[in-house]
């Protein structure tokens, strides 16, 4: 299994996690994400950590679907694509629609 690496962004951002239930707020987190292929499966690769804090680091997979004409049609893997997300998408060709 090799990852393919088609772009990256880093940022210092709030975070907060989110439930069907409740949204508890994290605090100020360095994140990095790379937009990957692994096994022909597009997704992104969000890493996140407190600041100055690397060895707390996290990941989520947030899962990217696109059509032939590179659009973008569906994710899966968190509620909400986050804006950051759509930047690293954008930047890297991939259309996306307004419903998203």
């Amino acid at each position: 299994m090799r990852n393919q690496v088609l772009g990256r962004i880093d940022f210092i951002e709030d975070l907060q996690k989110e439930t069907s239930m409740t949204v508890t707020p994290l605090g100020r987190y360095e994140n990095s994400m790379r937009l990957i292929i692994t096994d022909g499966q597009l997704e992104i690769e969000w890493l996140y950590w407190p600041v100055g804090k690397r060895e707390l680091e996290e990941v989520t997979y947030i899962g990217i679907t696109i059509d032939d004409t590179n659009e973008l049609t569906d994710y899966d893997g968190v509620f909400e694509l986050p804006k950051e997300a759509i930047h690293l998408l954008t930047q890297c060709k991939i259309t996306i629609s307004d419903d998203f």
